[in-house]
């Protein structure tokens, strides 16, 4: 018996199916091409080869119908089938394929997607074959979900012949299962601590500089899988690291693009944990650089440095999955197919092979990305040692290997969450590296503030108010379980009673301040800072009152949350209707913290003097939603006091620390300064070793208006075409603002399309920043137009990137309240906050773009700067002297890119 596959090729422009094809498809075999037929635009007509004659559709598709009978069909995706192929059939009167006989492969495929998913490039008619071998090796109890929710007689008809095929057929992995789920067996998180190391390490004679600057040298060196470039900068970095950490000095080091940073700081770290006995930290900001370390740097530093010593990597809590709720959200899978189904079965077959539960293994679609709050581990819902799950608990596994490791890779926003807490989310260290220091005080400003939106508080109070999952399904089954006799019940089920009622009255609160902040608050008034002088307007006591009542009704949620934790632990209660329990009141603890900054922040209640609130309105098509925020108005002494003064070293690196050409305003921002004695604090600079003269051209055209011209747009628009119709694309476009990158889009797209050239914007189409910059380095003719997080982190060496287009100077929106305030704290000092805040923070933006350009020694290339600010202005020369100097021409445009030619040719 076969099986068929309608394929079909969809011309979204022109709402035309180009090609339509029929493939026999056995179970096991390889793909028949039954039918197979192309468009013809003149004839309007699909003309089929193995009949070698042209027929209408209504022909073509009675013949497809003839040959398919009863017999089932695999669809891709029936969704866009139906709305495609479907929607064209229907407008020639013709019926689209019974319901009861389609496959629909596409939620199999995305159940999947965390296994071994079929490969993008599979052969059409062969993705069935690979979904089948991954559906066999699955655990019989997870396989059953896929049955069990099987929506066509047809889809069932196949998964039994799977289940049929696979008796012989086992898991990948050995399976455990607890409550129903079935989970990858690891090692009880008991046991790692078993392999914890003793503490005694063999101290080595030699200097650690010496030993780090020979396992460089010479072991990196020999390395066969390692093309090793002599670079004195990097030995200097290297060698200054090592005395760093051995003298308990703080280390401040720019590292040119080029220098290799992440071997300079990992070989002396490895080394002095495993001779000192002492934890190592080491923190990025950025997701890509943490991969690449893990999955490359400390590959190749452990093979050179040829000890046995322990590197693990530790994420934030709510990065890990929760088996407890996994389990929770798997026995109850909703029967009709949606957003909360598909998210189960994605989960409940992932666990079966994932060694971490860290989220980052998965893939979301945009409206499944908010369900992850459901399963993720939190401190607030976690009962511990009372969880069945506790000995196979991803998060606390992470924490044991991380309590156990010599060196422990983080990220910053963790460093920030343990200083918060008291050092109580990584395990003890003294010795930190600090990899993207750069982004240090922007960091230590969010983390050390709060922000919660409107539409956040909403969803949270529906998400504790979810007829599944929720307090009214809590209160049911406690209900159930109390009238069944089952009196340890009755405790939890007065106060579940009590808690629901104090989260009705706090969520009408909310909705009145909300009501009362929209008359103040208006959305063209965007970042409104709210000061004392707001305080006072009459137009702001109605907000006031309301404000107030909000925290009477706080009060009485908060009495709740306090009933409940001085509640006798019952062990006569259910363990997953305790679990269930725990997971409300944390939620409801989140919900109540949540309203808690929306009073801080409207009454001033962190005071003015040391934080800085403001309200932002956000339209959107029925009105518009408000977000409450607030930030320190100095993270300097906060990073001081507990970071630097209570760490032995910490070594900061970045590509870009000085402004002006020092690195006075990172140790003012940061802290650092405060440091006693200043010898204790090192500052370097590790030069690149590209030659940007030789290889840099960069453009200062002199014919174009001002950036606060209003022809300026227009002006830019121009130039990008001119601009990269000369590169031939390969083009990386900077904005310094999401409206104007959008607007010069509407204006360069067709015309950009009409020479060949594909334009890509961030933002658009809901690609993400990844999945652009992969399409960009892979095309020939591609320009890349990016805001904000685009300015860095990217790394495209070779021909694919060979011109750079930097539209303004990136300095920050001066009406900002975080800049606002700042600006006016330094103003009461008597300094200019232009100078010695604005401009700095702006070069270091500048030149981290700038970096995009050169990533090798072979890469040459040009970069224009259409504001002509870093020319006419006496600060400008500030942003030039901050440059690796490179080859500088000014003149017309037409000019300059004349002179630009020799540096678009591919070496």
């Amino acid at each position: 018996m076969s099986n068929y596959q309608v394929a079909y090729a969809w011309d979204a422009k022109r709402s035309t199916v180009q090609t339509l094809a029929l493939f026999e498809v056995p179970h096991e075999a390889s793909r028949i091409l039954t039918i197979g037929a192309k468009y013809d635009k003149t004839s309007k007509q699909y003309y089929v080869k193995q009949l070698e004659q042209s027929l209408d559709l209504s022909s073509l598709w009675e013949n497809m119908i003839s040959v398919i009978g009863e017999q089932p069909v695999f669809l891709s995706s029936y969704e866009n089938a139906h709305s495609q192929l479907g929607a064209i059939l229907e407008g020639a009167g013709l019926a689209f394929l019974p319901f009861e006989q389609i496959i629909d492969l596409s939620w199999i495929k995305h159940a999947l997607s965390a296994t071994k998913a079929p490969s993008r490039k599979s052969q059409k008619g062969l993705a069935h074959i690979e979904l089948a071998e991954a559906l066999s090796a699955l655990p019989e109890s997870t396989f059953a979900l896929y049955t069990a929710n099987a929506r066509t007689s047809a889809e069932r008809a196949w998964f039994t012949h799977i289940a049929d095929s696979r008796i012989l057929r086992t898991a990948r992995f050995a399976q455990k299962m607890i409550h129903g789920l079935s989970f990858r067996n690891l090692e009880p998180i008991e046991r790692v601590l078993d392999r914890e190391e003793d503490g005694t390490r063999a101290r080595a004679e030699v200097p650690l500089a010496d030993l780090a600057d020979m396992i460089l040298t010479e072991r990196l060196a020999a390395l066969n899988a390692f093309s090793y470039e002599s670079r004195p900068s990097q030995r200097t970095m290297l060698r200054a690291i090592a005395q760093g950490l051995e003298k308990d000095e703080h280390v401040v080091v720019e590292a040119g693009t080029g220098t290799g940073k992440s071997l300079a700081y990992l070989i002396p770290s490895l080394l002095f944990a495993a001779k000192e006995g002492q934890r190592v930290v080491i923190s990025t900001h950025t997701l890509a650089l943490q991969k690449q370390l893990i999955e490359k740097d400390v590959v190749n530093a452990l093979q050179a440095v040829d000890q046995e010593i322990s590197v693990t990597v530790m994420k934030g809590r709510n990065q890990y999955l929760c088996l407890r709720k996994a389990a929770h959200i798997v026995r109850e899978t909703p029967s009709q197919r949606d957003d909360d189904l598909a998210f189960a079965m994605q989960i409940a077959t992932w666990v079966t092979h994932t060694e971490t539960g860290d989220r980052e293994e998965l893939f979301f679609t945009p409206l499944q990305s908010h369900l992850w709050r459901d399963v993720q581990s939190e401190t607030e819902s976690c009962i511990a040692r009372s969880c069945p799950f506790f000995r196979h608990c991803y998060y606390y596994r992470a924490r044991q290997k991380a309590a156990s490791a010599a060196v422990v890779i983080t990220n910053h926003a963790l460093v920030l969450s343990d200083i918060r807490t008291d050092h109580r989310v990584l395990p003890g260290y003294d010795f930190l590296v600090l990899d993207e220091a750069h982004h240090l005080e922007e960091l230590a400003t969010q983390h050390f503030g709060a922000e919660v939106s409107e539409r956040e508080i909403r969803r949270m109070y529906e998400r504790l108010n979810a007829s599944r999952g929720g307090i009214p399904d809590l209160l049911q089954n406690l209900r159930v379980r109390a009238s069944s006799g089952h009196a340890e019940s009755s405790p939890y089920l007065s106060v579940t009673t009590r808690l629901h009622d104090g989260i009705r009255r706090a969520f009408e609160a909310f909705r009145d301040v909300v009501g009362h902040a929209k008359n103040v608050f208006q959305p063209d008034m965007s970042e409104q800072r709210i000061t004392r002088d707001w305080l006072s307007m009459p137009s702001y006591t109605p907000l006031i009152l309301s404000v107030q009542a909000l925290c009477d009704a706080r009060s009485g949620l908060e009495a709740s949350l306090c009933q409940y934790e001085n509640l006798s632990p019952s062990e006569d209660l259910d363990e997953a209707l305790h679990g269930r329990v725990q997971d409300v009141f944390g939620r409801a603890s989140e919900w109540l913290n949540a309203l808690e900054i929306i009073s801080d922040v409207l009454l001033l209640q962190k005071g003015e003097d040391a934080f800085v609130s403001w309200v932002t309105a956000t339209r959107h098509p029925s009105g518009f939603d408000l977000t409450f925020s607030l930030a320190p108005l100095s993270v300097r002494r906060l990073l001081y006091d507990h970071l630097f003064a209570v760490k032995r070293a910490v070594i900061a690196t970045s590509a870009t620390l000085r402004s002006g050409g020092t690195f006075q305003y990172f140790l003012n921002q940061t802290g650092l300064q405060f440091v006693e004695p200043p010898a204790r604090v090192t500052t370097l600079v590790a030069a690149s070793p590209f030659d940007y003269r030789e290889n840099v051209l960069l453009c200062l055209p002199k014919d174009g208006p001002t950036v606060d011209d209003p022809s300026y747009l227009a002006y830019t628009a121009r130039s990008i075409e001119t601009i990269v119709d000369a590169a031939h694309g390969r083009t990386l476009v900077l904005f310094t603002s999401y409206q104007m990158m959008i607007e010069c889009d509407r204006l360069v797209r067709a015309n950009l399309e009409q020479k060949r050239l594909e334009l890509l914007t961030q933002g658009r189409d809901g690609i993400t920043r990844h999945a652009l910059i992969e399409q960009f380095r892979a095309s020939e003719r591609a320009v890349l137009f990016g805001v904000q997080s685009f300015w860095e982190g990217i790394d495209i060496p070779g021909s694919a990137l060979i011109c750079m287009i930097i539209v303004k100077l990136p300095f920050a929106v001066p009406s900002h309240p975080v800049v606002q305030a700042r600006s006016e704290h330094l103003r009461k000092q008597g300094l200019n906050p232009f100078v010695v805040y604005q401009t700095p923070q702006a070069v270091i933006r500048f030149t981290q773009g700038f970096g995009r350009l050169i990533r090798s020694t072979k890469d040459q290339g040009a970069v224009f700067v259409l504001d002509r600010r870093l020319d006419d202005k006496p600060y400008g020369a500030v942003f030039l002297n901050a440059l690796p100097s490179p080859t500088i021409a000014r003149g017309t445009l037409i000019d300059l890119i004349g002179q630009a030619r020799k540096y678009f040719m591919v070496r």
